[in-house]
């Protein structure tokens, strides 16, 4: 998560939407990428990419199947008869229950994530009963690994600039209301988990969703408070409530060298952040700052000083916020967004970006204009929205595709030259302009 590497799900995601990629895709799209998301441990942003290219890394050492290797080095040792690894989605497997995907009109659709090759960043199907028992050895005396190994996975990550983040090797563990709690959530197309210890209370909690309306880490957090309550717990971190801050509500910020975008949204009453075009995410006050933790949002973590932050009056038309621990200057963008066509107008056109290995065309579809880019394996459009002439928000058409992010315009001499387009997981994605074509999915 250290590496800077982009990661070959979000890449993905953007160049082919939903569509099946066939075995090798994986390795192939982390090999093509020309730029990186930031100088190795500069910061910190979870990279599925990375475990896949760990799974690879334990074939070749072991001279094994990464898929066995777990099964006789893991699972069976630990008594895990209902686990496996499983990289795919089509595979059946008895008592496997299946995703599913809400629908905006109330109905499900079967979750089958967009590859076949799903490894050590998430194909492992378990059970409630097996997961505890994998808790209870994190607490417990290990009956696998050595106490090397194990003092490297509880081990914060301490990047470039000293600053430490919770994350170890495959596992989060951090303060939750005075108590330490040691965790990992995951979520894949149609289903979600999360699992959790507190290990001096000996609470364990497994959950395990598949697409039903509800968050499990937070849920799982309402677990503790209930099982342990106020007599054990320290007071909860405070959320800031959006009054206090009510110039900040509704504007939004770009970094104008990094293309990070965020925005102050209320939610519920409470202050919250939106990074990436995103839904707001709840920020926690401490001392002198707001800051979205890394447990949180596996990214971060973000924070800003609360006395820069205007409680009367206007809101200022700069800011400065930390990215793990890496200071940036954000300026604020314009309270009244410029009209679409006025602005989109200058975008439309042919596009190829090198590291998604893909065409792409920006055209307005009626009043709506659309980044359509056409990948070797599929096709993803997203709707744009001017933030500014330079600064648009976009989203997947694709309801069943939660993505999200920036596109940020780059001009030599007064010309669109091409656009970088960011996620909270992939940055810098490169566009160029190109002599118009009529761009293909190529089969």
């Amino acid at each position: 998560h250290t590496s800077g590497y982009r990661c070959y799900l979000d890449i993905g995601f953007l160049s082919d939407g939903m569509a099946i990629k066939p075995k090798g895709s994986a390795l192939a799209a982390q090999v093509r990428q020309t730029g990186v998301n930031f100088p190795p441990g500069e910061r910190m942003i979870y990279c599925n990419g990375g475990y896949q290219l760990l799974s690879l890394v334990v074939d070749r050492v072991s001279g094994m199947e990464f898929e066995a290797f777990v099964k006789e080095r893991i699972f069976e040792p630990m008594a895990m008869i209902d686990t496996d690894s499983v990289p795919s989605d089509f595979t059946i497997e008895p008592g496997m229950a299946v995703l599913h995907v809400p629908l905006p009109d109330g109905r499900f659709r079967r979750g089958i994530f967009p590859t076949e090759e799903v490894r050590g960043e998430g194909a492992i199907i378990s059970t409630v009963d097996d997961m505890l028992r994998w808790l209870a050895h994190l607490r417990g005396p290990k009956r696998i690994g050595s106490e090397a190994s194990w003092a490297q996975i509880f081990a914060g990550t301490r990047l470039n600039n000293g600053l430490v983040n919770p994350y170890g090797l495959g596992l989060m563990r951090h303060d939750y209301r005075g108590v330490e709690v040691i965790q990992h959530a995951g979520g894949v197309v149609g289903g979600s988990c999360q699992m959790l210890t507190v290990p001096g209370h000996a609470l364990d909690i497994i959950i395990i969703n598949n697409g039903g309306a509800m968050a499990p880490t937070e849920t799982a957090n309402k677990i503790i408070d209930a099982v342990l309550g106020d007599t054990v717990l320290g007071a909860a971190q405070p959320l800031p409530a959006s009054d206090r801050f009510k110039p900040m509500v509704g504007t939004r910020y770009h970094s104008p060298s990094s293309g990070f975008e965020i925005g102050f949204v209320d939610s519920e009453g409470k202050l919250a952040i939106s990074i990436f075009h995103s839904q707001g995410l709840p920020l926690h006050e401490d001392a002198a700052t707001l800051r979205l933790n890394f447990e949180d949002v596996a990214v971060g973590p973000l924070v800003v000083d609360t006395a820069a932050l205007a409680t009367t009056g206007s809101a200022p038309a700069e800011l400065t916020i930390s990215e793990g621990g890496n200071a940036e200057r954000f300026v604020r963008l314009p309270e009244t967004a410029p009209g679409l066509r006025e602005v989109g107008q200058a975008l439309v056109g042919r596009y190829r970006a090198p590291d998604l290995d893909s065409d792409a065309s920006v055209e307005f579809d009626g009043d709506a204009l659309q980044l359509k880019v056409f990948g070797g394996f599929g096709v993803n459009s997203m709707t744009l929205e001017a933030f500014s002439a330079d600064v648009f928000g976009w989203k997947a058409v694709d309801e069943t595709l939660p993505l999200r992010g920036v596109l940020t315009v780059e001009r030599v001499a007064g010309q669109v030259a091409g656009f970088r387009v960011d996620t909270s997981r992939s940055r810098h994605i490169w566009f160029e302009r190109r002599a118009n074509a009529t761009p293909t999915a190529r089969s």
